[in-house]
């Protein structure tokens, strides 16, 4: 994959949501995923992206989305990366999110608005069987996003600091 793009699409938090089942060559083991968001609520869990094993009912996932606050990343199933937002994440302004996972060496990576926002180190397990993305709402039907999102992209590689807030700068 090479930073595939979507345009601008409004989810009203019910029911609004992007599937693609048999999407063959979802990043796996690493990668990083890229988007820019618009949020009409910040209340309960907001889920942007959930890459899952559709066959399956494991916990072999990609998922970045909000919940109490904090931005959270969650790979194989375990929470692997959090960041308390405090008052740069609002209703109502663009904000762009980029994650990198590797789950090889363990690492990963939130960037807020370009900036390294957390790099952590928690052991998870690999995202095998990942063939199904999900945008907008989590695999099991609920936590629907509520706002804009803009200009998904995602790399089969992870994009080091460098890189990353060069993606913020350029979109």
């Amino acid at each position: 994959l090479n930073g595939k793009t979507m345009s601008t699409v409004d989810f009203d938090g019910s029911n609004d949501y992007i599937e693609k089942t048999s999407a063959s060559g979802l990043p796996q083991t690493k990668g990083t995923v890229s988007f820019w968001f618009n949020p009409n609520s910040l209340s309960g869990e907001r889920d942007f992206i959930d890459m899952v094993d559709a066959s399956s009912s494991s916990s072999n996932r990609i998922l970045c989305y909000l919940n109490g606050g904090e931005a959270r990343f969650l790979s194989s199933g375990t929470l692997v990366a959090q960041w308390d937002y405090g008052n740069e994440i609002a209703i109502g302004k663009w904000t762009h999110y980029l994650a990198t996972w590797n789950n090889t060496d363990d690492e990963y990576n939130i960037y807020i608005d370009g900036i390294l926002r957390v790099t952590s180190t928690t052991s998870a397990s690999d995202n095998s069987g990942i063939d199904k993305i999900i945008i907008a709402r989590d695999k099991g039907g609920g936590y629907d996003y509520e706002g804009k999102l803009h200009e998904y992209k995602l790399w089969d590689f992870v994009l080091n600091d460098n890189q990353a807030e060069a993606v913020y700068a350029n979109d």
